[in-house]
């Protein structure tokens, strides 16, 4: 746990540094009359590439007092306004008002049912995200980190299909804010993101020089490079990829064609 406790900027477009990059939230909601100290928990992840590997960084993870749906509500258009969460996971147990109420939001939602398997699958990639230092969570959420501590499994049978870690606290202890997180990345586990991405590109170039612009498939910076806004997005990647990646960096010609997706649409003077 040591190792994913860190300080960072909650703040999206800090983190991703011009890389591409999603925003998703978790809901592991209790009765607010719960007489065992269960929380609601509300979570909201960012995913970024970071060279080849996804990173998870939790932007907020809050305890919704007395379960109020008007509580969860706020904090999901907090997540959607403040970081662009675009997508949401909601475990199914006592959430129904709150998935009817996401149906007219702007965001994606799906309910989830915490069978074995998903926990299984849920949980294995939130432990080797951990492990291998990509889950990142800012000291502030001492709850989160607490209660990650003290979250175990044993193995259990599950019939016919063989034997299945089950997850859960120990003894005296809560997991409230693991399964929200675990939710929130869960909700962002099939999009698939590229290094960078420009969101189209659109070439006024007359002559020899636009098949010779490497946004084009050519090689080279063209003279009209300066003028061109497609070639400033692309050149305001590249500054954010050196200021991360430093002396190793890559030079812009090569690191177009590597790490840069067009996302949108390609036009070319005829």
């Amino acid at each position: 746990m040591e190792r994913c406790r860190g300080c960072y900027a909650l703040h999206v477009p800090t983190l991703a540094a011009g890389a591409a990059h999603a925003v998703g939230a978790g809901l592991d909601r209790a009765f607010g009359f719960s007489l065992h100290g269960d929380a609601t928990v509300a979570t909201c992840v960012l995913k970024v590439l970071e060279g080849e590997e996804e990173h998870f960084y939790v932007l907020a993870s809050d305890v919704v007092r007395f379960s109020s749906a008007s509580g969860i509500k706020k904090s999901f258009s907090r997540y959607r306004a403040e970081f662009g969460m675009s997508r949401s996971a909601i475990e199914t147990y006592n959430a129904q008002d709150i998935a009817a109420w996401c149906a007219d939001q702007s965001f994606d939602h799906e309910l989830v049912s915490a069978t074995l398997e998903r926990q299984a699958g849920a949980f294995t990639a939130l432990y080797n995200a951990a492990s291998e230092g990509r889950l990142h969570i800012h000291s502030a959420f001492e709850r989160l980190l607490a209660e990650l501590v003290t979250f175990e499994y044993e193995l259990t049978s599950n019939g016919a299909k063989g034997t299945v870690p089950k997850f859960g606290h120990a003894k005296g202890c809560h997991d409230d804010t693991v399964y929200s997180l675990a939710w929130a990345v869960y909700a962002l586990r099939d999009i698939e993101l590229n290094p960078y991405e420009v969101k189209g590109i659109h070439c006024d170039a007359a002559g020899p020089a636009a098949g010779l612009c490497l946004l084009n498939g050519g090689g080279f910076v063209p003279p009209c490079a300066d003028e061109c806004r497609s070639f400033a997005s692309a050149q305001g990647l590249h500054e954010k990829y050196i200021n991360k990646s430093g002396a190793a960096a890559l030079k812009i010609e090569d690191f177009f064609k590597i790490k840069v997706a067009n996302v949108g649409a390609h036009t070319i003077r005829r």
